[in-house]
């Protein structure tokens, strides 16, 4: 005989009751962001960092388990409020001054180790690429700013790739994220 022993790894289902007040109060805050952006108080576009990675298309059906369920509620919200829902991929540049070594080989000793960024230079945030839902790309290197991304911290942590200038003692930081965007406007093709 064989037996399995089964565990479920993940949030605890709910009842469809707190599946819809949930829907309704999502439902209530994209209201709530359409009216402070008409009145030119809210950003353009919110973007959320998902649980997972997407490494393979950007699209529904590449969403993993809590992110799918995320991605339905927010679609309906999005509809009911005139919005629209993509998935993308954010990267944030970081540039700026690092601690100077005396000598070359000081530095290579280190080099396994991200150089912390003393005074920043320059921070550009931008979607790589972006996807509707079912997977069409139609847009890339689309600029947005921090405030428009809804988590606070999320970069407080190392970054995914570091590039260094020895010479002038410089680092750029790269942070990549998997995203829902919302807009109030259609993106179309590039």
């Amino acid at each position: 005989m064989l037996f399995y022993t089964l565990h479920y790894i993940g949030r605890a289902a709910g009842s469809a009751s707190k599946a819809i007040e949930g829907s309704a109060e999502l439902s209530k805050l994209f209201a709530s962001w359409k009216t402070d952006y008409k009145q030119n108080l809210g950003p353009e576009v919110l973007a959320y960092r998902l649980d997972h990675k997407v490494t393979a298309a950007l699209c529904n059906n590449a969403l993993e388990g809590h992110d799918r369920q995320v991605v339905k509620y927010l679609q309906e919200a999005c509809s009911l409020n005139g919005y629209h829902l993509y998935l993308a991929r954010l990267e944030r540049e970081v540039d700026g001054d690092t601690e100077m070594y005396d000598d070359y080989d000081e530095w290579r000793c280190n080099d396994d180790e991200h150089r912390s960024i003393i005074e920043e230079r320059s921070i550009v945030v931008k979607l790589t690429k972006v996807a509707n839902l079912d997977g069409v790309v139609i847009g890339q290197n689309i600029k947005i700013t921090d405030n428009e991304i809804i988590q606070d911290g999320l970069f407080e942590r190392e970054p995914d790739e570091e590039r260094h200038d020895y010479g002038c003692g410089s680092s750029s930081h790269y942070y990549r994220e998997t995203v829902w965007l919302s807009t109030g406007q259609v993106l179309h093709s590039c």
